[in-house]
């Protein structure tokens, strides 16, 4: 239950706008990891909703102990030499300053600036950095309330602002929160509840749908729920979403329902990363944007994806927004296409017998 990728990540406008700050010395970093003793690794910040920094920043690679559960976020961090992880351990705390980039979800961001707060030691110093979309101005007046703010500066359409670290607790409050029994927590696509797409979806699962299954884009796991609480004939659902958080949800939600099919959890971004397996069907809602926009090939490649991970008399069974172009795509990649619904906002549709792999679409 994909549908956007909400928390995907930040703009490079918020990463220039820090690296100027930094060259006008309004913020100063720790020298990078091999300067420290080992005894001392705590004296690296942390980076929330970490991005690569601009290449005049690359000196600080090693100052940092980043954090990204966005799986195509962490894979680029990963690939410039960062020192990433998709969760940092609760137990993370005295460091000597954190870094958080903004997300689009305000309560995210409330969130994350609370446990950076709690991570950091007393003194050290915590910013904050967002595209002005981002609403970091109201972050920051809510920041205020609390503690005072060390300094501010606005680049490249994006606003950073800086506190220090004082003795006093930040309790950041609840976390998740339950929609329909389902556990969601801010920052999620659709955490107020299941999107009209994937409802939509649901009317078309039927005892049919047997044997070994995968949701590809899974969200919190509302579709693969769903499944299992109406078909007895799944023997394998396996989950797959690229945003951690949202993963960790599902594993819940789908062993909340108790059924005998085994069950298995991948965070992969589909888009770029192969599946290992093979499926009787697949269903999903997969994502069409990263940024504001809409991108039709985050979704077409969902599709190619699909495809390849489909036994020879396997199905997908996928809905998507109407004025998306996949009919094309899917008609290359299926011998049999069926649009099974389609409304003003949506399309749903049954594609059975995947071609042999034909080179892209």
């Amino acid at each position: 239950m994909s549908g956007k990728w909400r928390n995907a990540a930040p703009n490079e406008n918020s990463a220039n706008a820090l690296a100027t700050a930094v060259e006008r010395d309004l913020i100063t970093f720790p020298e990078p990891l091999p300067a420290i003793p080992e005894a001392e690794a705590n004296s690296r910040w942390l980076m929330l909703n970490a991005c690569p920094l601009p290449a005049r920043l690359s000196e600080f690679i090693g100052s940092f102990l980043c954090e990204q559960g966005f799986r195509p976020q962490y894979l680029s961090l990963e690939k410039a030499g960062y020192d990433v992880v998709a969760e940092l351990p609760s137990q993370s705390e005295g460091h000597t300053g954190a870094l958080v980039f903004a997300s689009r979800s305000r309560k995210a961001n409330e969130i994350e600036f609370a446990r950076a707060w709690e991570m950091v030691r007393p003194g050290g110093t915590i910013v904050m950095a967002g595209e002005k979309t981002a609403g970091t101005s109201s972050l920051r007046k809510w920041v205020g309330r609390r503690t005072p703010i060390a300094g501010h500066f606005s680049k490249h359409h994006a606003q950073l602002f800086w506190v220090i670290r004082t003795d006093e607790q930040w309790r950041q409050g609840q976390v998740t929160n339950l929609v329909e029994d389902f556990e969601v927590a801010p920052g999620m696509f659709s955490a107020d509840g299941p999107d009209a797409g994937s409802e939509l979806l649901t009317g078309f699962l039927t005892d049919k749908i047997s044997g070994e299954v995968a949701d590809f884009g899974a969200g919190w796991g509302y579709l693969g729920a769903k499944l299992l609480e109406i078909s007895g004939k799944v023997t394998t659902l396996d989950s797959y979403e690229a945003h951690w958080p949202s993963l960790k949800a599902v594993e819940t939600n789908i062993k909340r329902i108790g059924s005998d099919a085994d069950v298995n959890f991948f965070w992969l971004d589909l888009t770029a990363e192969p599946v290992g397996k093979r499926y009787d069907w697949i269903i999903m809602n997969p994502p069409f944007h990263v940024s504001r926009a809409s991108e039709s090939q985050i979704g077409a490649a969902f599709i190619r994806t699909a495809q390849n991970a489909l036994k020879p008399s396997g199905s997908l069974l996928m809905v998507a927004n109407r004025e998306l172009p996949y009919e094309k795509v899917i008609s290359v990649l299926f011998s049999d296409v069926q649009t099974l619904e389609e409304n003003e906002k949506y399309k749903v549709f049954h594609a059975s017998r995947p071609f042999k792999k034909k080179g892209n679409t």
